[in-house]
């Protein structure tokens, strides 16, 4: 446009020039002294208008030169908006490849961790057969209190026995010293005392046995709900999403219920050990209270059987 207009612009100052000479031309024809001065003009501005000539035709020329060009560069242009779009497709594949690439990544990690979650699973399988097995031991705590219950039925028949003799004895017609009787009764009271004593240590181990009746209870419960737990998270990596971010997030829901598992777990050992000392000691404490009931008993028996010998020497010498 420019070179146009510049075109358009010599055009118009050759117009005036050539305007210029006519009115030379004239002014000529009537000053005949200064013709030969307006010829010497004349011809300079015939070679200046010959040359804006060329001038204007070499822009002309150039004009079509920068057409040309112009065309050759809208076609370039257009060309290089194609390649660029093919470049754009192109660079969209490695993006694609790339979140392929990082969502593989993240399914395989996801499946590590479901592997985890499942040797986890067994783990706490395996505990939890521990646990049940554990918590059957009370059912030998049973068996151990009614064997005391049994020797305690058999103590007091017993210690009624050695009654029944102590009021045959006193009953007899015989007469005994006044060092005897003192001796019977006070050893009728000692009787007394430690049947009252043994029946109350009876009443304390049942006591102890339904708190540990109790405790197994609890264990058994806490048992059921940590199966339950461990039957919900089967179910839940079973029906595991197979997107990424789902996944991703399944697995940290996993991963919160298995620490919560693990607390669970921690606790139900630690009660687990609690119960399991509170039983030791029990046993150890009625083992001890059995051998000095034993010892009681055994020295209730000598005495008696003492008596007896004494009575019946008594009955020989009368």
């Amino acid at each position: 446009m420019n070179i146009f207009f510049f075109s358009l612009t010599l055009l118009i100052y050759l117009y005036a020039h050539a305007t210029e000479v006519g009115k030379f031309t004239t002014e000529c024809h009537r000053t005949e002294p200064t013709q030969k001065a307006f010829i010497h003009k004349i011809e300079d501005l015939k070679k200046i208008n010959h040359e804006l000539r060329q001038h204007v035709i070499q822009l002309l020329d150039k004009k079509q030169v920068v057409e040309s060009q112009v065309d050759r560069f809208a076609c370039k242009n257009d060309h290089l908006c194609k390649e660029l779009a093919v470049i754009g497709k192109l660079s969209e594949q490695p993006e694609k490849e790339l979140l392929l690439s990082t969502a593989d990544k993240e399914l395989e990690e996801a499946k590590i961790q479901i592997r985890h979650q499942q040797n986890k699973i067994k783990k706490l399988e395996h505990t939890m057969k521990t646990l049940k097995s554990v918590s059957k031991s009370p059912s030998r705590l049973d068996t151990f209190i009614k064997t005391l219950e049994e020797d305690r039925d058999y103590y007091k028949c017993e210690t009624e026995n050695l009654l029944k003799v102590f009021r045959n004895t006193f009953s007899s017609p015989k007469q005994t010293s006044t060092c005897e009787v003192l001796k019977i009764l006070r050893e009728h009271k000692e009787l007394k005392s430690t049947l009252k004593k043994y029946e109350r240590h009876v009443a304390e181990i049942q006591g102890n046995c339904k708190v540990l009746t109790a405790e197994r209870d609890k264990i058994v419960n806490l048992y059921e709900q940590a199966r339950e737990e461990i039957s919900r998270l089967r179910q839940e990596v079973i029906r595991c999403p197979r997107t990424p971010k789902s996944t991703v997030t399944e697995r940290d829901t996993t991963l919160s219920d298995f620490r919560r598992m693990t607390t669970e777990r921690d606790s139900l050992r630690e009660q687990l050990k609690i119960s399991q000392e509170t039983a030791f000691n029990e046993k150890a404490h009625l083992e001890q209270r059995i051998e000095e009931l034993e010892t009681t008993i055994q020295n209730v028996r000598e005495n008696n059987y003492l008596w007896n010998c004494k009575c019946n020497t008594d009955d020989v010498c009368g």
